[in-house]
């Protein structure tokens, strides 16, 4: 604030500033209540007020009392109060006077219909109101009496009892002259009625007379630093000095500065009845006096402020604040008062956001009324159109008109219709003057808004043919600013209008859980809302398209700002901020999760009420709401993710993670792109590559678990079974399959990610599973070092070997079982299943990328590879066994064959035989039935394999016998296999079980080859 210059002074705080505190308004929430302005709209007939005292029945000269100074405001604010946006307590029209109907009175139904007395309707005093109340009533009278004599019914009710209805609502009762014997009877009704009215400003033409003296802005104070707090001080202390003197000078009033022309600064002034083409220049300081002629006392004074920059703000000075000469207005520096007429006066400019002041304005102001000058103010000209607004006015208090009850009925109905035909008023006058009451009170419903546009229709008719008034245009570019408002209102909240609501828009409009597959329809109120926006629009024009789709997209905004609201507090606080995080994270993905599901469902509303037809064909409402929803969901999801990362896929993580995906998939569907919108794979891809690596490491995790414990365990396992440690790691694989199953059957492409991760975890489980039954796989890896030798190495680490058999323990059955379960039933159901969520793979998508199944297969040879080599060190250690005594070793049996009688090989051979008859049934009590079958099967044929050597081996000159020898041996092998294989495994074995190996069908062709052709067809090798 400028030393200079004494402090704003709020408009608020003048009698009757005709601005409305709209600061808490939310129309976001419905519809609200502002404070209605106490100043008379612009053009409108005014019905001056009238004291009712009871001490007289004459004309008071007196003028009206002092209106009480308003509650204060932040600055000028855009008034709604024509609007109608008001609750039933403000619909009474607080401090309106006889502006406007002020609210409903409660008469019985029988006062509407009859002579009897109504309540009477509020009226302020003062000559002026009362005269005119008086022409109206006159004017009322003689038009009944004429009706009358031709024979109206209606007309007879008005002139009951010498016109008691018509005298009491137009509150003359105390006025008129009365019988002796009707005013007794009318005071003792009066007495019940008359109440302290609501003071208002008088209304009249009158000469106003303004100087723009000063211009000065706003200026944020600079903060002191504290190097300059001494600067500080004495400027402080100037500054007193200043406000002081300044004070002297207004609270003396010995002069009044004028510090000539202020360069830089411009005004422009005009009346707010006027038009922008009527605004004139002027410059401050220049002393120069602009004088206007109001037409209304309710006008205001409009002013707008510029400077070398442009255009700094605006303000408006309601006439009724200057419009008495003796009136005084309380100084807001010491409660005094000041004499009005010649004090300047520093009135403040606020620019559009209307919340801080940017300035203020020195005003000289002189208003005289014109009907002061004749000195006969009672006996001013009433013309027809301003009785006219006397008697509507009348007649919908008496009716009970408000929001609920808009339309004219009864003999008021028609008193007013007689009354246009018998003083040639204007149908689009009454009409228009019809519009600025209903504007006061009008809510977003079917009825109020079907009413305008039969109002509008004929008058929007007339203008386009030029055949209104220069009033009525005044007049109705009023109400179509008002109307304005209520259509961008209507169309903001289109989806909470609520016919049964007071407001007529319901809060409670968020779709509940259980109600989000019910689809709503258009509003009623829409149709009409739509025909009277097209009365004022060309809908075909750019403009007007681009104008209504701003209010749905408005509207959208509000809605999506409404849902997202209630997921504020978890992106604000985070997942850490929350005391209580494992509920309060699970409640709030669920939240995220039904705001999915509620914009899905709005804009599935959306799209069934644009298939009514309703809305022009250029409004797209379901992509224009749903190119909001889409972004303003993404940008919340992100920030939400955020903000609560999700660290694994649990239900509710899961469960977002669909409905995200469900909303995406039903944009798709109808067709809405836009980017930064909702995008799953954008949202959820990393996060589903973390759970699988976080997957991956903690399987990995428990492959390191104590050795002791699965040992234990694989102690007291039952026969012929695998490692415990496999089939809990294996169940564990198929928990974690389980886990993704949702995710990886919607979004197969990570099912590679997937498999890479168990493959790993695959090669992990055999690692631990050997590194458990390390010191029972040592032997075995002797063995198949020992195959690398050659034959002079074999025989020098075979001398150093101890002369023990080689027994297989059940540990090592274990590790065999476990591997050959792996490859034949544990990794097949994983594998299969991963493939199931494969096919459904799109080709386009799999393009480019690494195939399913490479991982899985390179895990599989490798297991094979092990587990052959296992089997193989297994038969060589039973090989080495028969090897050890000579008694036993199948080729020294061969080699020392000397006699030609064929039993002697049999029984040479009986201690071998024995040997492995006890070799199988040993290893059958520790490995499963393939296993044994495989380890059998090749023990068969590596003991066929020493007949097939010696077969190979043997000179030319060798006999018969000797190949009889071995043809007898391979007979004996043959039999001790298959009789204990078929013995132990009964109906477990399979048909290719018990069929010769390769080694004996090889050494079987070559005895065929060389035996002589005549040799006893009974004797029998095989």
């Amino acid at each position: 604030m400028s030393p200079s210059a004494p402090p704003i002074m709020d408009v608020a705080a003048i009698p009757h500033a005709g601005v409305g505190d709209c600061n808490s308004a939310d129309t976001s929430r419905g519809w609200t209540c502002p404070p209605l302005d106490p100043s008379p709209r612009p053009d409108r007939g005014i019905v001056p007020g009238f004291t009712g005292s009871p001490q007289g029945l004459a004309l008071v000269a007196s003028p009206p009392a002092a209106a009480a100074p308003a509650s204060p405001h932040k600055g000028i604010t855009k008034s709604l109060s024509g609007v109608g946006l008001s609750t039933a307590a403000s619909a009474e029209h607080s401090g309106r006077g006889n502006t406007g109907c002020s609210g409903p009175l409660d008469l019985p139904q029988s006062l509407q219909t009859t002579g009897s007395h109504p309540i009477l309707p509020s009226y302020s005093s003062g000559q002026e109101t009362t005269w005119q109340r008086v022409i109206a009533y006159e004017a009322c009278a003689r038009m009944c009496l004429l009706a009358a004599s031709k024979g109206s019914s209606e007309a007879q009710q008005f002139l009951h009892e010498g016109c008691l209805q018509l005298r009491t609502c137009f509150g003359l009762t105390q006025v008129l002259l009365q019988p002796n014997q009707g005013a007794m009877k009318d005071s003792i009704n009066a007495r019940e009625d008359t109440t302290e009215s609501t003071a208002q400003s008088k209304r009249s033409v009158g000469i106003l007379k303004v100087q723009v003296r000063r211009v000065r802005t706003a200026e944020k104070p600079r903060q002191p630093s504290p190097k300059s707090s001494r600067r500080y001080v004495e400027a402080g202390a100037q500054y007193m000095k200043q406000v002081s003197g300044r004070f002297f000078d207004r609270v003396t009033g010995h002069k009044v500065l004028q510090e000539g022309p202020q360069e830089g600064f411009y005004c422009l002034l005009r009346l707010k009845s006027g038009t922008l083409d009527e605004s004139i220049r002027i410059q401050p300081g220049t002393g120069e006096t602009i004088t206007m002629h109001p037409e209304s006392a309710g006008d205001d004074l409009m002013l707008d402020v510029f400077d070398t920059k442009g255009w700094k703000g605006k303000l408006a000075v309601p006439l009724s604040a200057i419009d008495d000469e003796h009136e005084f207005v309380p100084c807001v520096w010491c409660h005094g008062s000041w004499p009005q007429r010649e004090r300047p006066r520093w009135v403040p400019f606020y620019q559009e956001n209307e919340q801080e002041c940017a300035g203020k304005v020195q005003l000289l102001l002189t208003y005289t009324i014109n009907g002061r000058e004749g000195g006969h103010a009672k006996y001013t000209q009433v013309g027809e159109t301003l009785a006219y607004d006397v008697v509507l006015e009348t007649a919908l208090k008496v009716i009970g008109f408000d929001k609920r009850n808009l339309r004219l009925s009864g003999p008021w109905k028609w008193l007013l219709e007689e009354f246009l035909r018998t003083y040639a008023i204007s149908e689009h006058y009454a009409a228009l003057r019809y519009l600025t009451h209903i504007m006061d009170i009008a809510i977003p419903t079917q009825d109020c808004l079907e009413l305008i546009y039969a109002l509008l229709l004929p008058i929007v008719k007339a203008r386009q043919e030029d055949a209104l008034s220069r009033q009525e245009r005044r007049i109705l570019a009023d109400v179509q600013e008002h109307i304005n408002q209520l259509l961008a209102f209507t169309f903001e909240n289109y989806k909470s209008l609520d016919e049964a609501s007071p407001t007529g828009v319901s809060d409670a409009f968020m779709l509940m859980p259980g109600k989000l597959s019910v689809q709503m329809s258009a509003a009623p109120a829409l149709i009409p809302a739509l025909q009277v926006y097209k009365l004022f629009n060309d809908i075909l024009s750019p403009e007007a398209q681009n104008t209504l789709r701003g209010y749905f997209q408005t509207a959208a905004k509000k809605r999506c700002r409404r849902y997202l609201s209630e997921s504020d507090e978890f992106v604000v606080m985070g997942a850490e901020g929350i005391e209580d995080r494992v509920t309060s994270v699970v409640a709030a993905y669920a939240k995220m999760r039904l705001v999915c599901q509620q914009l899905s469902s709005e804009i599935r509303n959306d799209i069934k009420i644009h298939r009514q037809g309703i809305l022009p064909s250029s409004i797209d409402l379901p992509t224009l709401v749903a190119e909001i929803y889409n972004v303003d969901l993404g940008n919340r999801l992100r920030a939400f993710l955020k903000a609560c990362p999700p660290s694994s896929p649990s239900h509710p993580v899961v469960d977002l993670l669909h409905a995200t995906a469900d909303f995406q998939r039903d944009l798709e569907t109808w067709g809405v792109r836009s980017a930064g919108g909702v995008d799953v794979i954008e949202l959820f891809g990393v996060y589903i590559e973390v759970w699988i690596q976080d997957s991956r490491l903690k399987l990995l995790e428990i492959c390191k678990s104590d050795k002791a414990r699965w040992m234990a365990a694989t102690i007291q396992s039952e026969r012929h079974s695998s490692s415990p440690f496999v089939e809990d790691m294996y169940q564990k694989i198929k928990e974690t399959l389980s886990e993704y199953e949702s995710i990886m059957s919607r979004w197969p492409e990570y099912v590679t990610v997937l498999e890479n991760a168990l493959c790993d975890v695959e090669r992990g489980i055999v690692a631990a599973l050997e590194k458990q039954y390390a010191e029972y796989l040592a032997p075995l890896g002797e063995a198949a070092a020992m195959r690398k030798f050659n034959l002079s190495q074999l025989h020098i680490l075979a001398r150093r070997r101890a002369s023990a058999r080689y027994v297989v323990p059940r540990q090592l059955g274990v590790v065999l079982n476990s591997i050959k379960r792996l490859l034949e039933t544990l990794r097949p159901k994983m594998e299969a299943q991963m493939k199931v969520w494969v096919a459904s793979l799109p080709s386009e998508i799999s393009a480019g990328k690494a195939v399913f199944g490479d991982r899985l297969n390179e895990v599989t040879v490798e297991l094979r590879a092990k587990y052959k080599s296992l089997l193989s060190a297994i038969i060589d250690k039973q090989v080495e066994n028969t090897r050890v005594s000579r008694s036993t070793n199948l080729k020294r049996i061969l080699q020392d064959m000397r006699a030609k009688d064929l039993d002697d090989v049999a029984k040479r051979m009986q201690p071998l035989v024995q040997l492995l008859g006890e070799t199988i049934t040993s290893i059958d009590q520790m490995l499963s039935s393939r296993v044994f079958v495989a380890i059998c099967r090749g023990y068969w044929d590596r003991m066929a394999r020493d007949v097939l050597d010696f077969l190979e081996n043997r000179k030319e000159n060798v006999s018969w016998i000797k190949s009889s020898s071995a043809g007898m041996a391979l007979e004996i092998l043959d039999k001790v296999f298959t009789q204990h294989i078929q013995r132990l495994q009964g109906h477990a074995l399979q048909e290719k079980d018990l069929e010769p190996p390769r080694s004996v069908m090889e050494a079987r062709s070559m005895l065929a080859r060389d035996m002589p052709n005549g040799l006893s067809e009974s004797y029998s090798l095989f």
